[in-house]
Formats: structure tokens, C-alpha cells, sequence
């Protein structure tokens, strides 16, 4: 049945009858008179009556949506394009509370009176966008200027681009009115910028992130954001309509991106290619191409190209004879080089078969003359860094007073960083017209090298990392309009010199949060790896939860556990509840889409990571008592709930999938190839905690009806998984049944049970040991991945198997140490694959673990907490959790076997400690003995706001046969 419901704040039962329809107008009349919406029903055929919601109130219409979109023109735009604007406005004495509202696709940078403001906007959906506010306050009365550039470069994964415009506004205040002051139109001034190069190459053929960015200084109009530049040689924009920029607008809901510096090191500098001479052939050239040159002696002639099957490359004649290639050296991917002797003489080069990009290859110098092979930028600066040798030499490059020159040509620079940065590098640059600057970026180095791979050829086919900058002579500033991500920056520079590089930074881009989550034990290592899982998960929080190098998109199964890092080390709210709005969006008559944006124009629909976002949004509405936004996003998970029902087998109830690709059915872990399709035990036993987690929304919302047929159906779920997927024999879960044939057991079908209690008591301990069994002692050859580790750990501590996960942790995370990494990466052997990152904050699940399961500190609600310390695991222990209103600690030191436990708590919240059964006595530190409550096995003590400090007597081993 398909529901009409819409924005349920509360409801009021209302009997099938004649005064129905009165009623119902009256509460439309209502909903009018408050500035709402019609008003929706759903109706309930058994018991014949109807659930009758409000909607959400909203009477504001942005303001934004006073001016018109504008653009250069009305033409098809190119793939990447960059175009300024300008416009002067005036301010009024009488005017206050000055602000810009501005929006543009794909991206921005805004200047008033010639002062940059910022850049946005944040990630949109072609149904979504949320635009920025900029205060303007002190800005003085009369004319100003302001300067915006917007750079249209449409990806697959950040922004959902379909028409290049701008879209701002100036308003004030004028006694508590709104004036409009400003707003984009045809007298704004635009100029298409011919600086930056329009054809240049992808980062990704795929268009992860957009295009290289290409520039020549040469061509910018500098000067153009001061109020005295002359734009009247520009022409006036032109309105698009509105329907180009007409999708659901709102102000920006998460704070805007921080920039801080990080500190790097000088790797390596050197020479590029001693005794080669790097060639670019750019499109339009003709087929064949011909170089002529003039050996002054008889020589040897050198030539390299690059050459995989991702890289084209044109066959080489010399005098009419095919030069045969041969391999470089391995430090050398993908280059090849053929050497013959040439005469005395004039000679010909001809090239045939260029590919349409163009192409790049270096030449030898010695002796030989060559007529016409000027270097050349080109459009994919990635080739040539890839192409070239690189040869250290340190006295290339000085330093002083705060100058880094460079003195001989051509040279390189590497630098490194701590760990991967997503930002920009920023230095002022000086040197002769003409010279060419390339910087690309990388997560590693070529094995046994002091060299980065920006363009990593067929290591990594398509990726390119790589911008390119011609200098015209003068100081500029140098840097990228987006950003760039890596741990390794290469800096090549093309020309006769000298060039300077004045405040040469690498400026980091991420959310703002600040840690005040920590965990220290008597275990250092542990403590090492909590604090990687911090480190990941901070650069995994842009404007969304997303790997900041190579995927960029924000994945909602890798959202998921990165949320939960952040729950236990910064506790923002904002970034999940944006990202919980943008997926939602994504959903198609219930169908889950895996990613937002761009999920639905990439197809990838993974019934796993929605089941998650709805995990999401229940965990959010517990810890925030957000209850608009449940009623926001209830219709949604309705839906979704629905869809998941049409994706069952009914003999069982159980979700039942074919055998299809993983974007289409579900994930799991990257090694789950057999959990993905069928009954999969971990994807029902996904589906019944789905099932509890939505019922406990419909219940805080007053569905109760629904509720309770969530619940029912989670119970008859739970009972079909034990009695078609479990061998109470081998007391193991298949990982699916799939045309009635079991499949072996896997390690995240015993995971899976195991974290969401499909398990019987009972039977725990024999799942888990099945669980431990199916792991492999050696992480480099390990047929799980670093995902799945989350629901491993989180299954064993659900087993009570504390030590054990330790013991998994110490293993898996430990190796990742032992092989230098400073933040988590993708798979356990991402170090062996350049198409895997090194900074993947879906790993993180150690650091949710220990916090959680060992340190015990978890929230309840928006205002309640838990603590259920497992004491026996170390000697000493301290831990913070960040609350809505303080930090939760606890810490305890444990000797001749008792334990001084405290805990600190933020005033005005209530929690429980919960300490295993083999306490034997609490008190108080003047030895009052306290009175606390059993549950079963476990002991219950209340605590309110405060810090509270005890002491607890447990059983001393018995060391008698010592």
C-alpha cells in the first residue's frame, strides 16, 4: 500500500464518519492560516479510521530566490569552465544587518571591495542545494564592489551539476524589514576566463572529482576583484531561467570548511631528466607529425614515451624505419625507450596515430639540433611527471629569508606531509614568462623511492592529480579553486629560471570539530590505534562523511561507521543530520540509493547501506530528540520499510536477493561475495534490527500501530534465521540460502548475528568461537576487510568476548602500524594497490570499540547516559565521551583487587553504571557501602550530573596452585 503522509509531527485518531470531512477542513484551514501545507492522511482499512499528521510550519522563502540565476550566456557550457563576475552596489546609512545570500554551480569564491570572503558552496543534489550567508557588517555606507568567481567543473560524486549559474543577493535590514540591495541580473559584468584551460584532462575518466586545473597567468585579468578595475570591456550576464536554479533552497545547515596549515618536510629536490628535453604536442597538429632535426656529430639518439593501456601512444618512425621500445627501469612505470645512432646530418621524426589529447614524450639533447619542438603546457600535466626521471640533487634549490628558490632547470621538489591533507597548496610565485609549474599530489611513494605518482599510470588507469601553471613574470599567488588530497606533494618546474616560492604552505581543508573524546590505557598500543581512528575520521568530515582522496562521495554504509568515530571523539550532530537529509533525498519510491549525491545517476542502490541510514536516523533522533526532523523523514523510511518487504521471499519472510552486482544488491565487506545475495544471514540479520530501530521511530513519533507490526515482523525474522540459516550441529550460520542450497559459513554471517542478538543466549559462545575460527592470523593475506571490521567487533562484544576482540584489534590494527600508516586505510592491503586509499575513515571501528565495549561510556538519550566498564581489561584506564552539555569521563586504576572507579558527568543529565557480576562489594571513599540493583547477572547503580568515586571489591584469582 502506498502511504500519503507527509511531515507527521502528531496525530489524532479520528472515527470513519460524516463529521470526517468537517474536520479535515478545519485542519486544512488551519494548516493555510499558519502558513503550511495541505494536509495528508493514511488510512487504516481494519480499523476503519484515519491517522491525520500536521505538517511542518514554514513560512520563509529565501531571499536567494529574489535574483535571477545569470551566466556568460545561454550556449551548451564547455566541460569546465571559468567565468567572473562583478557588480557594484550601494549601501544606505539607514540599512543594517548586511548579508550576502549567495549559490552557485559547481563552485565559487566571493570578494567584497577587493577582500576574499570564502567559497562554497557545500555539496547539492539537483532537488537540494543549500546556499551560504555571508555577514557584511562593518561595511561602510556608499558604492562597493563585489567579485565572484565560479568555476562549472561537474563530478559524480560531490555535486549533481546541470547548468553553470550564479545566483546571490545583498540584503539589509530597514526597521526589522527585509531590503534587497543587490541581486544577480543582466547589469552584473562576466568575463570567461581564457587563463584556465578548458579541454585540460579529468582527475578521473569517471569524473570522481572533476578537471585538472590548467592556467596561464598570463591570461587573467589581474586586478579584476578592486573596485577601481575597468570591466566595461565585459559583457552583461544573462538570466537563465528560473527553473535552471529552482530547486528546494535553504541556508546552509553545517558550518562552512576550515583551512589550517600543516607542517611538511623537504623530501627530495633534484633534476628532471638530466640530458633529455621534454616535449608536449597539443592538439590541433597534423597526422602524421613531423620533427626535423640535425645530428652535429654522429650520435645516439634517445627517445621515451609513456605506454600502457590506459596511455595511447602513436607509432615512431626515424627516417622511415619503426623505432623499436624497450622497457625502462622498474622504477620507471609504464616508460619506454628507444635508442639508435644517428648520422651526421639533417634527420626526420614522423608520428603517426597522435592520440586526440596529445602527446608527450623526451627527446635527447646531445648533439643534436632540433627545429621546431617548443615545450608546451599541454592538457594533461600528469604524463609528462610519470615520463620523467627524477635525479636528486640538493644544492637545486635555497633557502632565505623565507624564499625558497630555485636555480637550476629543470627541477623538482617533493614534500611530506604527516599524514594525507584534502586542501590546497598556496605559495607566491615569481619567475620568467613562460615557465611552467606542475604540482601533483599522492597518498605514497613508488616502492623504494623518494617519488610521488600524481598520475600513477597503470597502477592506477585514469587517475590524475596533477595542475599545471604558466608563470607570466610576476609575483602571483599560486593555488587551486578545488581541492586536492594526498600525503606527497611534487613540484616540477619547466623553464630557464630563476623561481621563487615565498610562503610556501600546504593548507588543509576540513569541518570544524574539535576533539574532546579520548581514551588512554595501560595499553599503549591500543591507545595508538583509538587515536588513528580520530585522525582518520577527521579527514573524512568535509561537507560530508567522504574519503578525502580518491572517492570522495559520501557512502552511507562508510558514513555509518565514521559517524560512530565521531559520536565517541567530537559528537557534532550536524554533519549526520545533513547527510541523513541529502541520502533521503536519493530514496526513490522507497528504492535506497547507496550514495548522495549522484547515487541515482550512478545507479548504485545497496539495500545494506540504506537499512544503515535508517539505523542512522534512529540513532540521531535518540541522541538529539530532533522530533521535527523525525517528522521530516518519516515518510521516507515508510517507504523504505516498504520497499524492503517487496524485496522478501514470503514462504519466509526473509530478504531474498538475486545474484547481481554488489551496486545493486547489497555489500557487506569487500570480501563478502557470498553474504550479497539469497537469505543472507548478515543482510537479515541487518533487516531485523532495521525492523526494531524503525519501529522504535514510529513510536517516538505516535505511530504506535506501526510499531508494533514492525516489532512483530522483527520477531518472526529472527526466528526464521535461526531456523533456516543456523547449524545448531557445527553451531555455525550459513552465509545465505540461495535456491535452497546453503553456502558455507562466512565470517560476517556468524559477525552479523552476533551484533544485532540473533543468537540465542545460549548458543553465543559456540557462534563466537566459529567466528574467531573463520579470521586469519595473518592480516597480508587476510580474506576480510578492514569494514567488516566493525560488525565483527561490535558481534564479539555482544558475546561478551572482550578479550578476544582486544587480541583481534592488537593483530589487524597493529599491522597497519607496523607498516608506517598514519591514518586508517581501505583495505589491509591497500599499502599493495594504488587504487585503494590510504585514508578511509570506514576502518575506524576500534576506536567506537574501545571507547564503547571496554571504556563503557555510550549516550542513552539527549540527556541520559550509560557506563558499563569492563574493569578487568587494564590496570589503569581513562575516557571521555563529548555529550550535548559536557563530556562524560571515566577513569579507574586497578590494584590487589580493587578498583577506584570515577566518574564525571555533565550536571543535568542521569546515567547508570552497570558492572558485571563479579562484583562483590561498592562503596563510597569513606568506606559507606552503597546500595545498587541486580538485573539478571548484571549490577545496576544510578548516578546523577557530578563526579561520583568508588570503590569495587572483585574475586582475586586464585593463585593457590602457584
Amino acid at each position: 500500500m502506498r502511504r500519503m503522509f507527509v511531515h507527521p509531527t502528531y496525530y489524532v485518531m479520528i472515527p470513519r464518519e460524516l463529521r470526517l470531512c468537517l474536520r479535515f477542513l478545519v485542519f486544512i484551514c488551519l494548516g493555510w492560516l499558519l502558513g503550511g501545507n495541505a494536509l495528508t492522511f493514511r488510512a487504516n482499512a481494519e480499523e476503519n479510521s484515519y491517522q491525520l499528521f500536521f505538517p511542518l510550519i514554514n513560512r520563509t522563502t529565501p531571499l536567494l530566490l529574489s535574483s535571477d540565476p545569470i551566466w556568460v550566456d545561454n550556449d551548451p557550457p564547455l566541460g569546465h569552465e571559468v567565468v567572473l563576475f562583478r557588480a557594484t552596489f550601494s549601501r544606505p546609512s539607514q540599512v543594517e544587518n548586511i548579508r550576502l545570500h549567495i549559490f552557485a554551480d559547481t563552485r565559487y569564491e566571493v570578494w567584497i571591495d577587493g577582500q576574499w570572503l570564502g567559497r562554497g558552496p557545500t555539496r547539492f543534489t539537483t532537488t537540494y542545494h543549500e546556499y551560504d550567508i555571508y555577514p557584511l557588517e562593518p561595511l561602510g555606507t556608499g558604492t562597493h564592489q563585489i567579485a565572484v568567481l565560479v568555476q562549472w567543473s561537474p563530478d559524480s560524486r560531490r555535486s549533481e551539476s546541470t547548468t553553470p549559474y550564479l545566483q546571490a543577493v545583498i540584503i539589509g535590514e530597514n526597521n526589522q524589514l527585509y531590503q534587497i540591495l543587490e541581486g544577480t541580473g543582466p547589469h552584473w559584468k562576466t568575463l570567461v576566463s581564457t587563463a584556465w584551460q578548458a579541454q585540460a584532462a579529468l582527475v578521473h575518466p569517471g569524473q570522481l572529482i572533476g578537471f585538472t586545473e590548467l592556467m596561464d597567468f598570463r591570461e587573467f585579468p589581474w586586478g579584476w576583484t578592486q573596485p577601481a578595475f575597468d570591466d566595461q570591456s565585459w559583457q552583461n550576464a544573462v538570466n537563465l531561467p528560473l527553473s535552471q536554479g529552482g530547486a528546494e533552497c535553504r541556508p546552509r545547515s553545517i558550518s562552512p570548511l576550515t583551512t589550517q596549515a600543516i607542517p611538511y618536510t623537504i623530501l627530495d629536490v633534484g633534476h628532471l631528466s638530466p640530458g633529455m628535453v621534454a616535449t608536449e604536442i597539443v592538439p590541433p597538429f597534423p597526422d602524421p607529425y613531423q620533427v626535423n632535426f640535425t645530428a652535429l656529430d654522429s650520435t645516439v639518439l634517445t627517445l621515451e614515451r609513456l605506454f600502457a593501456p590506459n596511455i595511447p601512444a602513436p607509432t615512431i618512425f626515424l627516417d622511415g624505419i619503426p623505432l623499436t621500445w624497450e622497457p625502462a627501469p622498474t622504477n620507471r612505470p609504464d616508460v619506454q625507450t628507444a635508442s639508435l645512432d644517428v648520422d651526421t646530418g639533417p634527420h626526420e621524426l614522423l608520428l603517426q596515430q597522435l592520440p586526440s589529447e596529445g602527446f608527450t614524450f623526451n627527446r635527447s639533447s646531445a648533439n643534436l639540433l632540433w627545429d621546431t619542438s617548443p615545450f608546451q603546457q599541454g592538457l594533461h600535466a600528469g604524463r609528462r611527471l610519470l615520463l620523467t626521471e627524477y635525479v636528486g640533487a640538493p644544492d637545486v634549490i635555497t633557502k632565505e629569508n623565507g624564499l625558497l628558490n630555485v636555480t637550476q632547470f629543470p627541477a623538482y621538489i617533493v614534500l611530506e606531509m604527516p599524514r594525507v591533507v584534502h586542501g590546497r597548496i598556496s605559495a607566491y610565485v615569481t619567475g620568467p614568462a613562460g615557465t611552467v609549474v606542475d604540482i601533483g599530489w599522492s597518498e605514497r611513494l613508488l616502492d623504494n623511492t623518494t617519488r610521488p605518482l600524481p598520475f600513477p599510470g597503470s597502477l592506477f588507469p585514469g587517475w590524475n592529480q596533477t595542475d599545471s601553471w604558466i608563470l607570466d613574470g610576476n609575483a602571483h599567488k599560486l593555488t587551486t579553486l578545488d581541492a586536492r588530497a594526498g600525503r606527497y606533494i611534487l613540484i616540477a618546474i619547466w623553464g630557464s629560471g630563476p623561481v621563487s616560492f615565498q610562503d610556501l604552505q600546504v593548507l588543509e581543508e576540513r569541518y570544524p570539530i574539535t576533539q574532546n573524546g579520548t581514551f588512554t590505557s595501560s595499553d599503549f598500543r591500543l591507545n595508538q590505534i583509538w587515536q588513528l581512528g580520530v585522525d582518520t575520521a577527521a579527514i573524512n568530515m568535509l561537507d560530508a562523511y567522504a574519503d578525502p582522496w580518491r572517492e570522495r562521495g559520501q557512502w552511507w554504509g562508510d558514513a555509518y561507521v565514521v559517524d560512530h568515530i565521531n559520536q565517541v571523539a567530537f559528537g557534532d550532530q550536524s554533519l549526520l543530520r545533513r547527510g541523513l537529509k541529502i541520502m533521503a533525498k536519493g530514496f526513490t519510491d522507497g528504492r535506497p540509493v547507496a550514495m548522495s549525491p549522484n547515487g541515482n545517476a550512478l545507479g548504485v542502490y545497496m539495500l545494506d547501506y540504506g537499512m544503515l541510514w535508517a539505523h542512522s536516523l534512529q540513532e540521531y533522533l535518540l541522541r538529539t530528540d530532533d522530533r521535527a526532523f523525525a517528522s521530516a523523514h518519516y515518510l521516507t523510511l515508510l517507504h523504505f520499510m516498504d520497499y524492503l518487504v517487496a524485496q522478501t521471499y514470503p514462504q519466509t519472510g526473509l530478504l531474498d536477493l538475486p545474484q547481481n552486482h554488489w551496486s545493486q544488491t547489497a555489500y557487506i565487506d569487500t570480501y563478502s561475495f557470498f553474504d550479497r545475495y539469497g537469505q543472507s544471514t548478515a543482510l537479515n540479520s541487518l533487516y531485523y534490527e532495521t525492523l526494531l530501530r524503525a519501529a522504535w521511530v514510529a513510536d517516538y513519533i505516535g505511530d504506535g500501530e506501526q510499531a508494533t507490526q514492525w516489532a512483530t515482523t522483527a520477531t518472526s525474522i529472527r526466528e526464521e534465521i535461526n531456523l533456516n540459516l543456523y547449524d545448531p550441529l557445527t553451531h555455525q550460520y550459513a552465509a545465505t540460502l540461495y535456491q535452497d542450497q546453503l553456502l558455507l559459513p562466512s565470517v560476517q554471517a556468524q559477525a552479523w548475528a552476533l551484533a544485532y542478538g540473533i543468537v540465542p543466549d545460549e548458543e553465543k559462545p559456540f557462534v563466537a568461537d566459529s567466528l574467531l575460527a573463520l579470521i586469519p592470523n595473518d592480516p597480508a593475506t587476510a580474506h576480510i576487510s578492514i569494514y567488516g571490521m566493525y560488525w565483527i567487533l561490535e558481534g564479539l562484544a555482544q558475546a561478551g568476548r572482550i578479550q578476544d576482540a582486544l587480541d583481534l584489534i592488537h593483530l589487524y590494527y597493529g599491522y597497519l602500524l607496523d607498516n608506517g600508516a598514519t591514518t586508517l586505510w581501505e583495505r589491509f592491503d591497500s599499502n599493495q594497490d594504488h587504487q585503494t586509499s590510504l585514508s578511509h575513515g570506514w576502518g575506524g571501528a576500534p576506536t567506537w570499540f574501545l571507547t564503547t565495549h571496554v571504556a563503557g561510556l555510550q549516550q542513552t538519550s539527549l540527556n541520559s547516559w550509560r557506563a558499563t566498564p569492563i574493569l578487568g581489561t587494564f590496570d589503569t584506564l581513562s575516557s571521555t565521551l563529548p555529550l550535548p552539555n559536557g563530556i562524560l569521563q571515566i577513569s579507574w586504576q586497578t590494584a590487589a583487587c580493587q578498583t577506584t572507579l570515577t566518574i564525571q558527568a555533565p550536571e543535568d543529565t542521569e546515567g547508570e553504571l552497570i558492572l558485571l557480576p563479579d562484583t562483590i562489594a561498592i562503596t563510597a571513599p569513606d568506606g559507606t557501602s552503597l546500595v545498587y540493583e541486580t538485573t539478571g547477572e548484571l549490577v545496576l547503580l544510578p548516578l546523577t550530573g557530578g563526579q561520583t568515586t568508588l570503590l569495587i571489591i572483585q574475586p582475586c584469582p586464585d593463585t593457590s596452585h602457584l
